[in-house]
């Protein structure tokens, strides 16, 4: 929150959601495909990581799979393809990282899951 007329916030605050035992995805290369896990990811980290791990490396299969395509590309666009697959990569990356460190630390987890 930020007070009228100031520029600095007083109180932040998120909002949380409720966690489905299931995830279909609708579009892009993983679509139609189901991510499942038994138990609630909030109290098992190897269930959050094999609910999320593959829409992880799923994102990075595709960046693969575009990065290939751009090799054919005119030079022109090839410069261009070439910047946006690497935030991407970049962004992936985080992904990646961010799996990580919430399945690896219990502190980490508690929190993202509170």
């Amino acid at each position: 929150m930020v007070r009228k007329g100031e520029r600095r916030a007083v109180e932040v605050s998120t909002t949380g959601f409720r966690w489905r035992r299931r995830l279909r995805l609708e579009r892009g290369p993983l679509r139609g495909r189901c991510f499942r896990w038994t138990r609630s990811p909030r109290r098992e980290p190897d269930d959050l990581r094999a609910g999320l791990e593959p829409l992880v490396e799923g994102y990075r299969a595709w960046i693969d799979e575009q990065e290939a395509s751009a090799a054919g590309l005119p030079e022109h666009l090839r410069e261009t393809a070439e910047l946006v697959l690497l935030e991407a990569r970049q962004a992936q990356q985080r992904l990646a990282n961010g799996l990580a460190h919430v399945t690896g630390d219990a502190e980490a987890l508690r929190v993202s899951s509170s």
